[in-house]
C-alpha cells in the first residue's frame, strides 16, 4: 500500500531497527549540514548497504552535538581529520557551493569516495579539474546527487517519452518558481559562495532538460535574469538548443510572490509530434507528482502516479551510490561526464546572460 502524502513528507525510509550489512559502505559527512537528516540519514537509516560512521565541522561541539542527535558514532573538529579516518570510505559533501569544489577534491586525494550535493562545482572548468583527478584514481566514485533522476516516476516519465508515445521530441522545459524564504543574506545569494538561482533551481531545470533528450544543448540562445544584487540571479529564463532542433526552455525563481502561491508546483514538460507528456513536483516526486500524458490524434489523456512504497528519490541515489561503489548493478547511473555537461550548460546560460561565471578564475 503506497503510503499517503502526509507519511512521504515525513518520509518513510528510516524504521528504526533495520540491520547493517557487514559490507555497508561507511560514509561521513562533511559539515553539520541541515539538509543531511533529508537527504542522506534518514535515507541511509533505512537501508542496510550504508552506514554513516562519523561527521565533521569547524566546530568540535557543534560536530559533536550533531552526531549525539543523529546517533552518528564518531565527530571531528576539522574536515582534515574525517579524511584521514581510515574507516570512512565515502564522504558526503554537502557544503555551501564554493567548498564543493575543494573538498572534493581533497576526498579523492585522500582516496574517498564522494556524494555531493548539487552543483558539483561553480563552473565547468573546476568539473573538469575533478575529472582529472578521478582519472588518477579510477576506482574512486563521484555522484553529484539529482536524486530526482533515480526515482521510479522520473524513470517511467522517460520511459514514456523515448518509446515514442509523443512522437519526436520537439521541445522540453522546466519550471521551478518559489518566494524568497530566505532573505537576500542566505548563501543562495552570495557571489562569493557561488550563488545564484541559476547555480540553485537553474541547475535542476538544465539537468531535466539534458536528462530527458540525452543530449547536450548546442548553443543558450536567450538568458534573462532578474538580478537582485550585484552579480547575483533571482530569476532566470533561458532558451537553449539542443541537436535535432530541440527547443529547451527554463525558468526558475526565488523571488515570487507568495500571491502566486498556485504557481509553486514545479512542473516538467515534453511537447511533441503526436502529444506532449508533463510531469508534476519532478524534483521531489517521493512527495507528490503527477504523470500526465495527452495524445494529440485521439484526444485522449492519460495520468499516472508511480510511489512504489514511498521511498524517497534520496534513498534511491544512495542506495545507486552504494551498489556502485561495491561494483553492484543500478537500475540507474549519473555519471561524472554529466556533472561535467551540467556545469558547461550553467556556465553557458550566465555567458548568455552577461554575467559573471561562478568561483575563481581559471589558472
Amino acid at each position: 500500500m503506497t503510503p499517503n502524502i502526509f507519511s512521504r513528507i515525513r518520509g518513510v525510509d528510516a524504521p528504526t531497527n533495520i540491520e547493517k550489512s557487514k559490507d555497508a559502505v561507511r560514509i561521513g559527512i562533511l559539515g553539520a549540514a541541515r539538509i543531511a537528516p533529508q537527504s542522506l540519514i534518514g535515507p541511509a537509516a533505512g537501508l542496510s548497504d550504508v552506514s554513516i560512521v562519523a561527521v565533521a565541522a569547524r566546530d568540535i561541539k557543534r560536530a559533536q552535538e550533531y552526531a549525539d542527535q543523529h546517533k552518528i558514532p564518531r565527530a571531528y573538529g576539522s574536515y582534515d581529520e574525517l579524511l584521514s579516518d581510515a574507516d570512512v570510505e565515502a564522504i558526503y559533501n554537502p557544503l555551501p557551493n564554493a567548498l564543493h569544489y575543494e573538498w572534493t577534491l581533497k576526498a579523492l586525494q585522500a582516496g574517498k569516495h564522494v556524494l555531493i550535493e548539487k552543483p558539483a562545482v561553480s563552473n565547468s572548468d573546476e568539473a573538469r579539474r575533478i575529472e582529472e583527478e578521478m582519472q588518477k584514481h579510477p576506482n574512486l566514485i563521484v555522484l553529484e546527487n539529482y536524486h530526482y533522476q533515480f526515482h521510479p516516476a522520473l524513470l517511467r516519465f522517460r520511459d514514456i517519452i523515448h518509446n515514442g508515445s509523443i512522437g519526436r521530441i520537439k521541445s522540453v522545459s522546466a519550471v521551478i518558481r518559489l518566494p524568497n524564504m530566505f532573505g537576500l543574506d542566505d548563501i543562495r545569494f552570495n557571489y562569493e559562495l557561488a550563488g545564484g538561482i541559476n547555480m540553485d533551481l537553474g541547475c535542476y531545470a538544465i539537468s531535466a532538460l539534458r536528462f530527458i533528450t540525452d543530449m547536450e544543448p548546442l548553443s543558450v540562445t536567450e538568458a534573462a535574469p532578474t538580478i537582485v544584487k550585484e552579480d547575483i540571479d533571482g530569476e532566470m529564463n533561458a532558451t537553449l538548443q539542443f541537436p535535432d532542433g530541440i527547443t529547451g526552455n527554463i525558468h526558475v525563481s526565488m523571488i515570487e510572490s507568495w500571491l502566486n502561491f498556485y504557481n509553486f508546483l514545479p512542473l516538467f514538460t515534453v511537447i511533441g509530434e503526436e502529444g506532449e507528456a508533463s510531469i508534476s513536483a519532478f524534483v521531489l516526486p517521493h512527495m507528490y507528482h503527477t504523470i500526465t500524458v495527452k495524445y494529440s490524434n485521439t484526444g485522449e489523456t492519460k495520468y499516472e502516479k508511480i510511489y512504489e512504497e514511498g521511498r524517497s528519490s534520496y534513498q534511491y541515489s544512495l542506495k545507486a551510490f552504494a551498489s556502485k561503489i561495491r561494483g553492484l548493478p543500478t537500475n540507474y547511473w549519473y555519471p561524472f561526464a554529466k556533472s561535467i555537461g551540467n556545469a558547461v550548460s550553467v556556465d553557458m546560460v550566465y555567458e548568455a546572460a552577461n554575467m559573471k561565471l561562478r568561483g575563481k578564475p581559471s589558472a
